[in-house]
């Protein structure tokens, strides 16, 4: 795919429209599955959440003595939540996905799982997916689990915890990385019924009967709005507009909001959601720390190094276990574009300036939806090449219909992306 910055423009102005917040949907799916109930989704889904769906339905359609394999093809949210579901399930289950998905560890979570009375195994090499679940009934009252690779193992045990027969106690070995999800699922629960106390690292759930509450249903995704704040960075002039998005949401990506005012862009209450609009930047040399965010780093590093701002991300230290090893990603792909940026194990450094880049620039989005709609940013200021594209629908389906709107895409392999 060829993407070109349109021949002139001198401001942007519009209305978004975001994907429904995926991180809610996940867990509401998984809550209302708890309770044998299948919420409904639309084709304004994205792939994960329909992975999810299918697979929920997949599971609860089991009949007594079958054995299920369900593929989460590559949703590291399904793997995770699902393990934590089918080891309650009746039945017997294969999970598996995609090459990718099973390099990426899961053996936190199987252990914690374990340890309260699960049976699961691994099919082929030890703390990887593929798993095989025989669902059983957990007895187990107390758990500790590392949370200092991903925060959704925590939260799998969470979702799970209202319905075991005395609840559960888990407490969280380390420092949790992106604890604001963690809060994310404390704040649903509780929205569902359930009493959910945290003192320091430790989390009690009794059990619960669910009260069934479906009031953040459509809640649209902050995460999906990093990319278009970034967008606006680059161009430095205009506002828009996100219908449906919440500047109060429990949504830990809310935050990006104050990360771009460093950056130029400032987040106004709108009367149908939120606008954005730009108003300039003023510090020489920009600080972040992306602990709790993860996701937001991507559109971040872009936007301050296409502006040519000396900067330092803090809170990179899981990148490297995502959809694609994004910090590999960050620091090759903008390299070709001549910004030299420095990655250490839980940081990203970029000092200013710019190196003679490549002709004829393709950028490599290594099938990762986050790396391909933030690279997509650099194409406002200078013609690149885009490989990976496909790989939008993950999160944001309609991403490319909208990107189109502020600059030229051409030889796409997919016209169904772009409508």
């Amino acid at each position: 795919m060829i993407i070109e910055p349109l021949s002139s423009y001198s401001s942007v102005k519009g209305v978004i429209e975001l994907p429904y917040s995926k991180s809610i949907r996940a867990r509401l799916l998984i809550i209302n599955a708890l309770n044998d109930k299948l919420l409904d989704i639309d084709e304004k889904d994205c792939r994960d959440i329909k992975i999810l769906h299918a697979a929920l339905k997949q599971i609860l359609e089991t009949k007594s003595g079958e054995v299920v394999t369900v593929d989460v093809q590559d949703s590291g949210t399904a793997l995770r939540f699902l393990t934590a579901f089918c080891a309650l399930r009746p039945g017997e289950f294969v999970i598996t996905g995609t090459d990718r998905l099973c390099m990426r560890p899961i053996d936190p979570l199987v252990d914690a799982l374990k340890h309260i009375g699960a049976n699961i195994n691994y099919t082929d090499k030890y703390g990887f997916a593929p798993l095989r679940i025989k669902g059983c009934k957990i007895k187990g009252t107390e758990v500790s689990i590392s949370a200092i690779m991903s925060s959704q193992f925590v939260s799998a045990l969470m979702l799970i915890a209202p319905v075991l027969p005395h609840g559960l106690v888990i407490n969280m070995l380390g420092k949790p990385v992106s604890a604001s999800y963690i809060k994310l699922t404390t704040y649903v629960l509780k929205q569902c019924g359930v009493d959910v106390q945290i003192v320091d690292r430790v989390i009690t759930i009794p059990r619960s009967t669910f009260r069934l509450s479906n009031t953040l249903w459509y809640e649209r995704d902050w995460s999906s709005a990093a990319v278009w704040y970034s967008m606006l960075s680059i161009i430095e002039d205009g506002s828009l507009v996100f219908n449906g998005l919440n500047n109060f949401s429990p949504q830990p990506d809310v935050q990006i909001s104050s990360y771009f005012e460093q950056l130029g862009v400032k987040t106004l209450e709108h009367k149908q959601g939120v606008e954005i609009q730009y108003v300039g930047y003023e510090k020489p040399y920009l600080f972040f720390d992306c602990i709790n965010n993860p996701d937001a780093i991507m559109p971040i590093a872009v936007a301050a190094a296409v502006k040519e701002i000396p900067f330092e991300i803090q809170g990179a230290n899981t990148l490297s276990a995502k959809e694609s090893n994004r910090t590999m990603a960050l620091v090759s792909e903008l390299a070709k574009c001549g910004y030299d940026v420095k990655s250490r194990v839980d940081s990203l450094r970029y000092i200013g300036g710019r190196f003679p880049m490549q002709e004829n620039v393709t950028l490599n989005a290594y099938n990762d939806h986050r790396m391909a709609m933030s690279l997509a940013l650099i194409g406002l200021r200078q013609k690149i090449v885009l490989d990976g594209q496909n790989s939008v629908v993950k999160s944001y389906p309609n991403f490319w219909k909208v990107f189109n709107s502020f600059c030229k895409i051409s030889d796409i392999n997919d016209i169904d992306i772009v409508l």
